[in-house]
């Protein structure tokens, strides 16, 4: 099982995208849902993300998805 950070950062402090990380993030959101495959939590979680900060972020902001693994025993619930 995975489950989806959002991660929101900056434009003008990063170089790229993988610099934006929790620690430079001015936003980092763990979405409640998790997900079978990791393919399934980065896309599903790319939409979830944006519409939940859709009004918290600035124009200026970038949005990344990071995906962890979690074993199943730590998992409360699945996406439906």
């Amino acid at each position: 099982m995975f489950v989806a950070i959002i991660l929101v950062c900056a434009q003008a402090i990063m170089q790229d995208l993988g610099d934006c990380t929790a620690e430079t993030a001015s936003q980092v959101v763990t979405l409640a849902q998790t997900f079978f495959t990791e393919e399934e939590c980065m896309d599903r979680s790319a939409l979830l993300g944006r519409s939940r900060l859709l009004h918290e972020m600035k124009p200026e902001d970038n949005m990344r998805v990071v995906c962890e693994h979690v074993p199943s025993g730590n998992v409360l619930n699945h996406a439906e």
